[in-house]
């Protein structure tokens, strides 16, 4: 037993990190142009958004128009989204809901600083056909909350569109969080979101009390007033090596939660992973270990123990639809140093985003803490 459950650990080292060990950036966005709710997310409507994976599976795009602030979200399999707002620590938390119909419920902090439901949802916009008169209630909804979106019935029944007008005309800096949900599957981000928002109860639109949220694991979003000068093809490229770095992050998040069909999602059909073990001693050949993604998410999803993995610089090159990621990283168990080495993703480009064709780590054990 002694001997699998070291195994255990091994393996587990050169991919895991806890949720609060990433720090996140801030988000900024140039005005770009609007996109129209319709539950749809063409692409050439959506290209010049910012795009970053979910965690779990699928994506989430953000861009905005001066005006209002746009949020594509597309799921992995269909479902519905839920975004969680706030401008700031102690104000209040708006939670806007879009499954088969919309809902929103607001939430304020109390003298304990726990998140109290300031009301319960109220569904509207049930429609399933968008016409002009649907498009008439969109318009109104939006005028009376500051924010719309398409239900799931609408068109694409894994794409959720949104639309937001800041609340303050001064202040366009705010914190988000993403939530998507398949059935009892979750994506979301950023990966480092591990609060009550994901609460499956808030997520079925209930609104229970004594919530823990935490703002600093929530994005943070800026609306720029003017454009970069910056040629649509470095764009494109600053996007694909924030989302293919994000890769790593999403995995290391989805493997802490023991969640299996989250660490399977992030890789293609034949991903697998090699660890090389480096001798103890310093002296000789090291030994290398292949594994299918489906063994390791299973060996994953069943260990016990907190694997803490922190990945902190990452070297992100990008050619076209291949992606290298690269990094030093270091494993604890619990609070207990484990192991050392270095960590290589070889990603490929997919309809769903960036996935693990190939995951290489050397394992060192004589690191020099």
């Amino acid at each position: 037993m002694k001997i699998l459950f070291y195994i255990a650990i091994i393996l587990t080292g050169f991919l895991t990190a806890p949720a609060q060990a990433v720090k996140n950036e801030t988000i900024s966005l140039s005005p770009t142009g609007a996109a129209t709710i319709d539950g749809k997310i063409d692409e050439k409507e959506w290209q010049d958004a910012a795009a970053f994976d979910l965690s779990g599976g699928g994506k989430v795009f953000f861009k905005h128009d001066g005006e209002y602030f746009y949020v594509g979200v597309r799921g992995a399999k269909n479902g519905w989204s839920q975004l969680y707002l706030s401008e700031g620590e102690s104000t209040d938390v708006y939670v806007l809901h879009a499954s088969a119909a919309l809902g929103m419920s607001v939430y304020n902090l109390d003298k304990n600083l726990l998140w109290q439901p300031a009301n319960e949802f109220t569904w509207e916009l049930r429609d399933r056909v968008l016409n002009a008169e649907t498009n008439k209630k969109m318009s109104d909804y939006l005028a009376k909350n500051f924010w719309v979106a398409n239900n799931n019935n609408m068109n694409n029944k894994n794409e959720v569109e949104f639309q937001l007008k800041p609340r303050s005309a001064s202040n366009k800096q705010f914190r988000l969080a993403v939530e998507y949900v398949a059935g009892e599957e979750k994506q979301f981000f950023p990966a480092t979101l591990a609060d009550d928002s994901l609460k499956s109860r808030l997520a079925s639109g209930f609104t229970p009390p004594d919530l823990k949220f935490n703002h600093n694991q929530w994005a943070k979003i800026s609306l720029e007033n003017k454009k970069n000068q910056i040629s649509a093809g470095t764009v494109d490229k600053t996007a694909d090596e924030k989302a293919a770095g994000a890769v790593a992050d999403n995995l290391f998040a989805a493997m802490r939660a023991k969640n299996f069909a989250a660490i399977r999602a992030l890789f293609t059909a034949e991903g697998q992973l090699i660890a090389v073990d480096k001798p103890r001693s310093g002296e000789g050949i090291s030994k290398t270990r292949v594994f299918t993604a489906d063994a390791f998410a299973k060996m994953i999803s069943e260990a016990k123990g907190d694997f803490i993995e922190k990945m902190p610089e990452k070297d992100v090159k990008i050619d076209g639809d291949f992606a290298l990621v690269t990094g030093r990283y270091t494993f604890h168990v619990g609070e207990k140093f484990s192991h050392c080495g270095v960590n290589s993703f070889h990603l490929v480009k997919t309809e769903t985003g960036w996935r693990i064709a190939n995951a290489a780590s050397t394992l060192e054990f004589n690191c020099g803490q």
